[in-house]
């Protein structure tokens, strides 16, 4: 379905007389009604937008909670209303406008009826402005209406009658007194002044009354009228202040809603990024190329007639320009140059963020001025509509919806302004190309979609990871140009999801337990936790498999593995971990933990299989027990390598010590290959306490393993000029 898009109606923001009071709520309801035949949803298509303008203010517009419904028949209905304090109102004929259009701008299938209405629930009033039927067509219309005052502002028309009713009281009980009263002429005369400047004062704009001249009248008036006349004037001078700040504060509002608008889209939210040495003023920080948006530098108009009227207006002017500026980075509809186009709209909420603070700490802005500034921001923002979504990405963007709303969602609640900056790395991607998305893309996708889920289950001890969002931002900013960096934990979490060596499209595959390995590594402080979530997360069977394997591993275990893994020792590389899946598993979690707490180890690979894999021990099918490996490899806090293998055996059972002592030999045979045979200072056999050794071996002095045939101690020999004790611990 199209949805609506807000027209930028911009009406001549005039001064007219008596800008009313605040401390009445209105409201401008809107009730739409699609036909079943039209192409149009009953639906904002722009939440906030200003779809209303008031006196030229513009007005931001929200659909009402649970007022869609969409029947049978295909008709949808809806109603949306416009929020605003009375101080916005004048005295008179006020003027609204109105402007709706279909999103892609083409209307010839719309069929739809609109009824408007100003409404103030407190009072009652129900004012019709419009009611508009749409047969394709858009539309864009003014109306005017009139309000007294006692319609915007109840407590002030009291006031300003009870001052009324004092002046006339006053001035009777002088007459009636004439004979006595030797300055006569010159009460009546104070009487006179204050009752034309009570009439002077109601027909100003409030944006042109100060506290300073509110609080001259009182004092001027002071000690020459009596008890009566004061009190009433005092109360509609205190009613005058309160309407001063209150119009003030309805003006902040609005430059804040609106302002919030133009945020999202520019995506200008960069406090937390500043505490890291990130500026916003630098376009270069966003790795995204210059800006191209003019300067602006707006003089102080305050009290120049027609200063913010069509062809004066410098608000306009500079909007225009920034547009035009946008323009330069599209060709046929598109952004081409999506840097410079990001790099362009941050830059314009820069100013405008710089104006806005500007004008509000005034000493008072004018609603005419405040009216030009917001709907000059506006249309800027209404245009960047036409690129952008709902949710400010490229309306062509290559990133999968489920991974736009992973950074807009959880990255973004826990990362604030990293989670921007990636958005906008991402945004910065080539546009669409048929759906052909390349691998690196994928990769990067499948990663962010595993560190989302990965991340959602640990809340607020999430922030050890914010070098893995830095790194993720790099790499989105780095595709298309050539290799990407990846480099620390965000490297493990790739190759983790990925299955690829150094996160590269044409990486060797890894297997399961260097994928472990890898994974272990985004581990620190919350690893089970993170891959809870990412197992369940939308990625592909190799990183499921891989988030799987480190839950079974526990808390405890992977906490200890990511602290003392080691990736390369005396040129052994790439380590791998991976539990037997048989019931000794048990057992060998508390050898990990027993080597890495109590020996101080550093683990360079975790199971048979693993240790296999990283000495190069090739498979073999031919001969029995020419593959076997020990079930660790780690290095001592003495930088040796030692060679582990765990042995659980029951009550009935003995430990199979050949196995062991063949495992032992191939791996030492294989490390002499590599020409460090020499630095293994160790190999030891694991057993529960207790456990019987296999017929001919025994436990000796010093936990050294003996041969009971011939009392020596039993070696390793696998390697040439190497030969090791094997020791036996009890654990």
């Amino acid at each position: 379905m199209k949805r609506f898009l807000c027209l930028a109606v911009l009406l001549l923001a005039c001064v007219l007389p008596m800008t009313a009071l605040a401390g009445t709520p209105y409201t401008v309801h809107w009730e739409m009604h699609q036909e079943s035949n039209s192409c149009e949803d009953a639906r904002l298509g722009m939440e906030g937008g200003a779809y209303f303008h008031g006196n030229g203010m513009p007005l931001a517009t929200f659909e009402v909670p649970g007022a869609y419904f969409a029947s049978p028949d295909g008709s949808r209905r809806n109603v949306a209303e416009a929020p605003f304090d009375s101080v916005l109102l004048r005295m008179g004929a006020n003027e609204f406008s109105f402007g709706v259009s279909a999103s892609t701008g083409n209307n010839t299938c719309v069929h739809s009826q609109n009824i408007v209405t100003l409404v103030a629930p407190t009072l009652g009033i129900q004012k019709p402005l419009f009611n508009v039927r749409r047969d394709g067509t858009a539309f864009s219309g003014s109306t005017q209406v009139g309000l007294a005052l006692a319609e915007i502002n109840p407590p002030l028309a009291q006031a300003i009658t009870n001052l009324e009713v004092a002046i006339a009281h006053e001035r009777e009980a002088l007459l009636a007194n004439a004979s006595a009263i030797a300055d006569l002429d010159e009460r009546l005369s104070f009487l006179r002044e204050l009752d034309l400047e009570l009439h002077d004062l109601v027909q100003r704009p409030l944006d042109e009354i100060s506290q300073v001249d509110l609080d001259a009248i009182l004092d001027r008036y002071t000690g020459v009228v009596d008890e009566a006349t004061r009190a009433a004037l005092k109360e509609l001078i205190d009613d005058l202040k309160q309407s001063v700040v209150d119009l003030q504060n309805e003006l902040a509002s609005l430059a804040a809603e609106f302002g919030a608008q133009a945020d999202a889209v520019a995506d200008f939210l960069t406090a937390d990024a500043r505490a890291d040495g990130f500026d916003p003023d630098d376009p270069f920080h966003y790795g995204l190329g210059p800006s191209g948006t003019p300067s602006v530098d707006i003089p102080d108009l305050s009290g120049v007639p027609g200063a913010f009227e069509p062809g004066n207006d410098p608000y306009a002017a500079y909007a225009d320009a920034v547009i035009a500026a946008l323009e330069e980075d599209v060709s046929g509809g598109k952004v081409v140059d999506r840097g410079s186009f990001v790099a362009t709209v941050r830059a314009w909420r820069a100013n405008q963020a710089a104006i806005e603070k500007a004008l509000l700490s005034g000493s008072g802005v004018t609603q005419a001025e405040m009216s030009a500034f917001l709907n000059a921001q506006n249309k800027v923002t209404n245009h960047l509509k036409h690129y952008m979504d709902a949710a400010d990405w490229f309306l062509d963007s290559q990133v999968p919806a489920d991974v736009r709303a992973q950074v807009d969602g959880v990255l973004k609640n826990l990362y604030g302004a990293h989670a921007e900056q990636l958005k906008d790395a991402l945004n910065a991607m080539g546009g669409g190309d048929g759906g052909t998305i390349d691998l690196e893309k994928t990769h990067l996708f499948q990663m962010i979609r595993g560190f989302s889920a990965g991340v959602s289950e640990l809340g607020d001890v999430a922030a050890p990871y914010v070098d893995v969002m830095v790194t993720m931002t790099h790499a989105a900013t780095r595709i298309g140009i050539g290799f990407v960096p990846y480099v620390g934990a965000a490297l493990d979490l790739c190759e983790a999801v990925t299955g690829k060596e150094l996160c590269l499209p044409d990486g060797r595959e890894l297997s399961l337990g260097e994928r472990i390995f890898s994974a272990v590594g985004t581990g620190v402080g919350a690893g089970v936790a993170f891959h809870k979530g990412m197992k369940n997360a939308p990625i592909g069977a190799v990183g499921k498999a891989t988030a799987q394997g480190v839950v079974e591993f526990g808390p405890e275990l992977v906490e200890a593995l990511s602290k003392s893994r080691i990736k390369e020792w005396r040129g052994i590389k790439r380590g791998a971990f991976k539990l037997s899946e048989k019931l000794e598993h048990v057992f060998e979690r508390d050898v990990a933990l027993h080597l890495i707490k109590k020996e101080g180890h550093k683990m360079l690979a975790l199971g048979d299989g693993e240790v296999r894999q990283v000495v190069g021990i090739l498979p073999s099918a031919q001969v029995r027990g020419v593959s076997r490996a020990c079930d660790f490899l780690t290095v001592s806090p003495n930088g040796g390598f030692v060679l582990s293998d765990s042995k659980f055996v029951g009550p009935k059972s003995t430990v199979n010590v050949p196995k062991a002592l063949e495992q032992f030999n191939n791996v030492m045979a294989a490390l002499g290959k590599k020409n460090v045979a020499g630095f293994v200072e160790r190999a030891q056999i694991v057993i529960p306490a207790g456990g019987r050794l296999k017929e001919g071996f025994k436990i000796g002095e010093g936990g050294k393993l003996t041969s009971t045939a011939t009392g020596e101690l039993v070696k390793v020999t696998g390697a040439k000029n190497v030969e090791l004790v094997v020791h036996v611990v009890e654990l």
